[in-house]
C-alpha cells in the first residue's frame, strides 16, 4: 500500500510544488533589504549598518534552533513543521510591513527568522515520503532550487518594486506573497497515511546522538560546512571578487547572479542524472573536479562573457551539490531520522558561511581578492577528497 502511494501518485507533484512555493518565501523574507541598503537607511532613518541586522538575525536564530527543529520534524511529520515555519514567516513578514519603527520592524523580522528552519529542514522528509527512490535526488534538488530561485528573485525584482511603488509596498507585497504561501501549505500539504502510521514514535535524545556520530552525516556536514560556506561568503563579498576579473562594479550583481542562475539549472539536471545512474556519490565527485579547477581560473580570465560564463558552470556544478548531499544524509539514516540529518547539515552551513565571511575579508583585504579565488579553489579539493570517503548504498536506476 505505502509503495502505490507514494510512488503512483501524481499528488506528490503538488506537495512538491507547494514546498516550492515555502521555500521561495523563506528567502524572501531573509534578504528582502539586501539590494535596497540606502533606501532602506532612509525609510527607518538608521545607518545602513544597522539594516544589515534585518539580514543577520536569520542565520543566528537558524543556528540557535535548527538541531531543536529537526527533533520536531521526525517527532510530528513534515505538513506540521511546515506550517508551523510559514506561521511565523507569513504572519510576521506581514506584521513587519505595517510598521515604520526600525526596532519594531527587526523585532518582527527576528520571529519571522523562527520559520526558515522549519522550511528548509522539512525537505528530505516530504520528498522520502512522497517520491519513490528512483526520483528522489531530482526532487530534493526542485526542492532546493526553490532556496536559490527565491534568492534571484529577490535580488532583481525588490529594487524594482521600491523604484516605482516604494518600500512600504513592496513589503506589504512580501508579507501578502508569505501568507499566501502559508494558506497554500495548510491546504495542499498532506502526508501519506501510510507515512503517518509508520513515523509517528519520533526520536528519543539517543537516537539523535547516533545521527550526529554517523559518520557519513559528519562528513556530509563538513560538505555543507565548505560549500554553504564559499557560495554565502562568494555573494557576500561578491563586488571586490568580481572586481578582482577585471569588471566593472556596475556588473557584479548581473554577473554574480549567473552564480545562482547556474545552480538553478543544476539543481535540475545533475540529481536528474544521479536518479538516473543510481548514485548520488559518483555525480558529486565529478562536479566538486571540474568546480575547483573552474573556481581556481576565475581571476585569470578577462571579458564579462568569460567572467559569465565561468560563473555559471561553477554555479551549476556547485549548487546541486546541496541536494545530493542532503538525500544521502537521509540514505545513510533513514527516513525517521531525516529531520534530525538535515538538520545538522544546514547547522553546520550556517557555521561554514559565517566563518568563511570572515577568513574571505581577511585574505581579501590582506593579501588581495584574486587570492580568494585559489582559497575557495583549495577548499573544493577539499571537498573532492572528503566525497571519497563516504559510503553509499546503491539506489535503483531511473528507466
Amino acid at each position: 500500500m505505502a509503495a502505490g502511494l507514494l510512488r503512483d501518485s501524481n499528488f506528490r507533484w503538488v506537495v512538491l510544488s507547494v514546498y516550492i512555493l515555502s521555500g521561495i518565501a523563506s528567502q524572501l523574507v531573509w534578504i528582502t533589504y539586501a539590494p535596497i541598503l540606502t533606501a532602506s537607511a532612509k525609510f527607518y532613518q538608521v545607518p545602513e549598518a544597522d539594516i544589515g541586522l534585518f539580514a543577520a538575525v536569520f542565520p543566528l536564530v537558524y543556528l540557535i534552533i535548527s538541531i531543536l527543529v529537526g527533533y520536531y520534524i521526525d517527532k510530528y511529520g513534515f505538513r506540521k513543521a511546515l506550517i508551523t515555519g510559514m506561521l511565523f514567516l507569513g504572519v510576521f513578514s506581514f506584521l513587519r510591513s505595517i510598521t515604520p519603527l526600525f526596532i519594531i520592524a527587526l523585532a518582527f523580522q527576528t520571529i519571522a527568522g523562527i520559520g526558515q528552519p522549519f522550511v528548509m529542514n522539512s525537505i528530505s522528509k516530504l520528498v522520502r515520503s512522497w517520491f519513490p527512490e528512483s526520483e528522489t535526488a531530482l526532487a530534493t534538488g526542485l526542492g532546493t532550487l526553490s532556496l536559490m530561485l527565491g534568492i534571484l528573485i529577490t535580488l532583481s525584482l525588490t529594487p524594482f518594486i521600491v523604484y516605482h511603488i516604494g518600500i512600504k509596498y513592496m513589503l506589504f507585497s512580501y508579507g501578502i506573497y508569505s501568507l499566501f504561501a502559508l494558506a497554500m501549505v495548510f491546504i495542499f500539504i498532506k502526508e501519506p497515511k501510510a507515512k503517518v502510521e509508520e513515523e509517528r514514535a519520533g526520536i528519543s535524545l539517543k537516537e539523535m546522538m547516533a545521527v550526529l556520530k554517523n559518520k557519513n552525516i559528519l562528513i556530509l556536514s563538513a560538505l555543507f560546512f565548505l560549500g554553504v560556506g564559499i557560495y554565502t561568503a562568494f555573494t557576500t563579498w561578491i563586488e571586490p571578487l568580481i572586481r578582482a576579473t577585471g569588471l566593472p562594479l556596475k556588473e557584479a550583481g548581473m554577473v554574480g547572479g549567473l552564480l545562482t542562475l547556474g545552480g538553478i539549472f543544476g539543481s535540475i539536471i545533475i540529481p536528474g542524472i544521479a536518479d538516473r545512474v543510481g548514485s548520488r556519490k559518483k555525480p558529486m565527485i565529478i562536479a566538486l573536479v571540474i568546480a575547483s579547477v573552474s573556481w581556481s581560473t576565475l581571476y585569470l580570465i578577462h571579458g564579462t562573457v568569460a567572467v559569465s560564463t565561468g560563473l555559471f558552470v561553477v554555479g551549476f556544478l556547485f549548487l546541486s551539490l546541496a541536494p545530493l548531499a542532503l538525500d544521502l544524509s537521509v540514505v545513510s539514516v533513514g527516513i525517521n531520522y531525516s529531520g534530525a540529518a538535515n538538520s545538522v547539515l544546514w547547522e553546520f552551513s550556517q557555521i561554514g558561511s559565517l566563518i568563511l565571511i570572515w577568513i574571505f575579508e581577511i585574505v581579501g583585504q590582506t593579501k588581495g581578492w584574486p587570492a580568494v579565488y585559489l582559497i575557495i579553489s583549495a577548499l573544493t579539493v577539499l571537498m573532492f577528497l572528503l566525497g571519497f570517503l563516504i559510503k553509499e548504498q546503491p539506489t535503483p536506476r531511473t528507466l
